[in-house]
């Protein structure tokens, strides 16, 4: 992954907490409702919470892998792909004692989904809510500790390299950090000066 990429992948990480955040503050006051309302609204936002979190780890898998088949026990599988440390290509995302309580959220959210004429026991809606609160308040820790492994074991492949590209006008690019290059013919000007990283430089019959 190159390193506009993975700030790309930061700044969603950072949405997905952001609305995390609230979701867990929203939750929060739907339990002290005195009502038995209380307890489908609550599991509304665990369900949405557990969302989130699935959101970004296929924020994740598709940023590093590039690959992400959703058939058979995909939600299964999703959980299980962010806990490897994959060598070579990427840390582990999800550290081992956070993951049964995101197992627990996903058989949590299922019910919810599924289960239309059921009515939600109060006791697992409690235990999930404290399951999707421990894990919002937690996710900005997991980026971190991600994105810190990540730079401290492949930071010399997130460095700007210059690399050089021939366009099909025959125009030389050199590029810095992997930026879309939009190559001008006969167009010369040094990389310091244009975009902080780029050089465009005319081949000899322009």
């Amino acid at each position: 992954m190159d390193r506009i990429a993975l700030q790309i992948l930061e700044e969603n990480w950072k949405r997905d907490a952001s609305v995390l955040q609230r979701a867990a503050g929203t939750l929060a006051e739907r339990l002290k409702d005195s009502t038995d309302s209380r307890w489908p609204a609550a599991a509304f936002e665990i369900n949405r919470i557990y969302n989130i979190l699935e959101k970004a780890f296929e924020r994740l898998c598709e940023a590093f892998e590039n690959h992400l088949e959703k058939t058979g026990r995909y939600h299964d599988t999703l959980i299980e792909r962010v806990t490897l440390d994959l060598k070579g290509i990427r840390p582990a995302f999800l550290p081992t004692d956070a993951v049964r309580d995101v197992r627990e959220l996903k058989g949590f959210r299922h019910l919810f989904r599924h289960a239309y004429d059921l009515d939600l026991d109060p006791v697992r809606v409690a235990a999930a809510a404290e399951n999707a609160t421990r894990c919002a308040r937690a996710f900005d820790h997991w980026c971190e500790a991600f994105l810190a492994t990540v730079r401290d074991r492949y930071g010399d492949e997130h460095r700007d390299v210059r690399q050089t590209v021939i366009s099909a006008a025959g125009c030389r690019v050199w590029r810095v950090a992997d930026r879309p290059a939009v190559p001008s013919r006969g167009w010369r000007r040094d990389w310091r000066g244009w975009d902080e990283g780029w050089c465009l430089s005319a081949p000899p019959c322009c």
